[in-house]
């Protein structure tokens, strides 16, 4: 995060910029932010390996039985999330309109 504020983000003060799969994409975007002295917080969430046929987590020998009986498995993947200051957000949307 770059320190420009004593006031931290919140979840009363804060808009999602960008939520994608790809670290490398959010790399580049947090990476613009920095370059243009935006504070921001990126928020990385699981999401477990899933199944066409099996939605839930059942557990991982399920989902690869599944598989190899025509369901498709998806694997375990991540999300990343950007946030932030809902005051910063027009600034942060031109900072990245390039990427």
């Amino acid at each position: 995060m770059v320190g420009r504020s004593n006031m931290a983000i919140t979840f009363f003060n804060r808009s999602l910029l960008y939520s994608d799969t790809s670290a490398e994409e959010t790399a580049k975007v947090w990476s613009a932010l920095r370059k243009a002295g935006i504070e921001y917080e990126v928020c990385t969430k699981h999401n477990a390996g899933a199944t066409s046929i099996n939605s839930g987590r059942l557990g991982h020998s399920k989902d690869l039985i599944n598989s190899m009986w025509g369901g498709q498995y998806y694997g375990d993947t991540y999300s990343y999330e950007v946030w932030v200051r809902k005051t910063d957000l027009a600034k942060a949307k031109e900072a990245i309109k390039e990427i």
